[in-house]
């Protein structure tokens, strides 16, 4: 797959505080090791780094990520819903129970993070990548998939459901316990090791 990775022209690095901007942000470096929860709403980050910060409790409502990277950050129990992202980098993040719903994805990649228990509802994945990524027990649940892509990663005991999967190659990644419905299965792409694991998904017993 395909996808563009964030365009940076870093003029500026600054410790992050919101407050000194207006809503729309661009090509600086933010550095801090935690912020205070705070709610943003109809901001724009453009070409903006955020280096190891921990975001504890903060919301961001309506807001537009175009060509960023988050290095080493903790975006635990965020809220990101109806957010939109291009060409944006999660890389090395933690994002534990992190909420993407209804939020929009185009070349987005989430590279050797933990992200367990994310919330996927009605999220929008167009060119999207997760390359050794923790995800278990995430929840994507009425997705519109275009083109997604898991590379060795963890999807033990997450859940699709009414998901568009046909072409997606799980074949590489753990899928132990996973809960998918019917309309998720078809054309999904896996190895010949894990089909007994979905065999008891469509009610069909294996005669030994």
């Amino acid at each position: 797959m395909n996808i563009k990775a964030p365009i940076l022209r870093i003029t500026e690095e600054e410790i992050l505080d919101l407050n000194a901007y207006d809503t729309f942000i661009e090509n600086i470096k933010f550095t801090n090791e935690a912020y205070p929860p705070f709610h943003v709403k109809n901001y724009t980050f453009n070409g903006v780094i955020f280096d190891r910060i921990i975001f504890n409790l903060a919301k961001f409502s309506n807001c537009t990520f175009i060509d960023c990277l988050f290095d080493s950050c903790d975006l635990s129990n965020l809220k990101l819903d109806h957010a939109l992202f291009q060409r944006v980098q999660f890389k090395e993040c933690k994002l534990l129970a992190t909420s993407f719903s209804e939020a929009s994805f185009k070349d987005v990649s989430f590279l050797n993070s933990k992200t367990k228990y994310l919330n996927f509802t009605k999220t929008k994945f167009n060119l999207v990548l997760f390359k050794q990524t923790n995800l278990q027990e995430a929840y994507f649940i009425e997705p519109n998939i275009q083109k997604l892509e898991f590379d060795h990663c963890d999807l033990n005991k997450a859940e699709f459901s009414q998901a568009n999967l046909k072409g997606v190659d799980l074949s590489d990644s753990i899928i132990d316990g996973v809960n998918f419905d019917y309309q998720s299965l078809r054309g999904l792409i896996i190895d010949a090791y894990q089909a007994p694991m979905l065999v008891g998904l469509l009610g069909i017993k294996v005669k030994e």
